[in-house]
Formats: structure tokens, sequence, C-alpha cells
């Protein structure tokens, strides 16, 4: 490599540094790279071949570098937007499905209607039956301020239920009770682990 084009590379290598740092840690080698072929491709065309590849790249310099930061930017953007929303879906899910299983778990308790006995009797029964629907709230008070607790007892709920009623119920059975709290639990064990970034203000 003559002094021409090893001056040009230099320069043109440096010019890289204009660019985004992101852009530059992607692409920098394969840019450098090109721009050697294209160098030596133009050296056989002599110095005239030479000065039109630094005039093109010259000429093209500011709006490449242009592109690159609103593309950074564009990039970045999207990204903060994208964690914005994955950690309110992370935080809300759980607590949301906490809620819409505990509804769940009342309409079985809604069964005592359906006897004969009076209506004392009947209220004694539904809060009897409301029992698990009040243990899923309990649990859902504590997690919303103590995920890892909370997190531990509904995985702690799910296996009770299954030692429970092993081989009394059908499968479906299981997964209805004992799969939403194994979801549960582990929901709340990941905003636990990420609480800071889900506490964290945008």
């Amino acid at each position: 490599m003559n002094a021409p084009t090893n001056l040009l590379t230099q320069v043109y290598t440096f010019s890289l540094k204009l660019y985004p740092r992101a852009f530059r840690a992607e692409y920098e080698e394969e840019l450098c790279a090109v721009f050697s072929l294209v160098i030596e491709t133009a050296a056989g065309d002599g110095i005239l071949g030479l000065a039109k590849v630094a005039w093109r790249e010259l000429r093209d310099l500011p709006f490449s570098v242009v592109a690159a930061y609103v593309s950074e930017r564009r990039r970045i953007k999207m990204q903060n937007q994208m964690n914005k929303t994955t950690k309110q879906v992370l935080f809300w899910t759980p607590r949301i499905l906490c809620v819409l299983f505990a509804l769940f778990l009342s309409l079985f308790a809604l069964d005592v209607f359906s006897g004969d006995s009076g209506f004392g009797e009947k209220i004694l029964g539904l809060l009897i039956h409301l029992v698990p629907v009040y243990i899923v709230v309990i649990v859902l008070v504590i997690a919303w301020r103590w995920e890892w607790i909370g997190g531990i007892l509904f995985l702690g709920l799910a296996l009770f239920y299954l030692f429970q009623v092993w081989g009394q119920e059908h499968w479906s059975a299981y997964l209805g009770i004992s799969g939403p709290l194994t979801l549960m639990g582990v929901l709340f064990l990941l905003n636990w682990k990420y609480r800071a970034q889900l506490r964290a203000r945008p």
C-alpha cells in the first residue's frame, strides 16, 4: 500500500469516529474492509481514481453521520419504550392475574345458595367457602410489598393443593388451581429479581 492509499485509509478510519459509538461497534470493521477494497480498485486508476473516492466519501460523510445519529436515536427511543412496556406488563400481570384468580375461586362458593338451608346458614357457609379467596387476597397484599415472600407463598399453595387432592380430582382441576398459583409465584419472584428496574421511574 503506497502513501496516498495509506493516507486515505487513515483519514477514513479517523472519520468513522464521527459516528455513534454503537454504530462503530457494529459496522466499523466491515466498513474499513470494504473501503480497503474500494481503495485498491481505485488505485488502479492512479491519483485521479483515488481523488474520486476521496471526494465521494467527503461528499457523503455529513449525510451518513446525520443519518446514523437519527437511526441511533430512533433505536434508543424504541428500546426505551419497549423496556417501559415490558416493565409495566411484568409488574401488573401477576397482580391482575391474582385478582382474577380470587374471583374465579369465589364462584365455587356460590354453591351454598343451592341448598334448602336457612339464610343465616347460607351466609355462614359462604364465608367458610370463601376461605381460599381470603388466603389468596392476603398473599396478594403481602406480595404487593414483598414480592419474594408472595412468590414463595403462591408456590407453596400450589404444592399444598396438589398434595391435598392428588388422585381425587381430574387433571384439569390440578391445572386450573395449581397452574395459576404456580404462574403467579414465578411472576412475583421475577418481580422481586427485577425490583430495582420495575420500581425505577422512566
